[in-house]
């Protein structure tokens, strides 16, 4: 479910959402950071964005995730976990696209 994130004037707010694109695996994604729903943060507060995936065992993958935050202002990133602050107040809605291309045997 998406989250939101405000930018009133000394407070900002985001929806976080999900994306999965071309993945060769089943795979989940969780955004951990921010923590709160929404998410009120001050106008140039420099925030953790932090997104995990996990395997269909539930274990976490930490290698071979192409990630990509779009922040919904004019910046993205290519990063993840990443930091981010808002510069105007507001409701941006934060996309995470992950793409998990490792091929296994198993």
């Amino acid at each position: 479910p998406p989250r939101r994130i405000c930018v009133l004037p000394s407070v900002v707010a985001a929806v976080l959402t999900l994306a999965f694109v071309g993945s060769a695996h089943a795979f989940t994604v969780e955004i951990v950071r921010p923590e709160d729903d929404p998410a009120m943060l001050a106008i140039n507060q420099r925030q953790a964005f932090v997104a995990v995936a996990y395997d269909e065992q539930s274990k976490e993958i930490t290698e071979d995730v192409d990630w990509s935050w779009d922040f919904a202002d004019g910046h993205t990133c290519e990063s993840n976990p990443t930091q981010h602050a808002f510069e105007t107040p507001g409701e941006y809605t934060v996309t995470v696209w992950a793409v998990w291309s490792e091929l296994r045997d198993e």
